[in-house]
């Protein structure tokens, strides 16, 4: 079993934060982890609408939509257990 499948497999029913997941390898990386079961919350520049994840606008430069996001995952999915910044 190769090392991706190994970290695809522990990671149904986590919850994970993607930043940038409005695009590119953000988006390709939600879309990896919703595939394997995992909670995902999208933070980006804008909210998108993407189905079976939370999306929310976000500046990362800024503490506020940090804490922000992180208080949303929490809220919706009770504890977060991986980060892609």
């Amino acid at each position: 079993m190769t090392t991706l499948a190994i970290l695809m497999e522990t990671v149904q029913g986590k919850t994970a934060i993607v930043t940038g997941g409005g695009s590119d390898i953000g988006r390709a990386i939600a879309t990896a982890l919703l595939s394997e079961g995992a909670n995902v919350v999208i933070a980006s520049r804008r909210a998108l609408s993407v189905e079976n994840a939370a999306s929310i606008a976000c500046d990362v430069r800024k503490k506020a939509d940090v804490v922000k996001v992180a208080e949303a995952a929490k809220q919706r999915f009770e504890k977060i257990g991986l980060f892609h910044f």
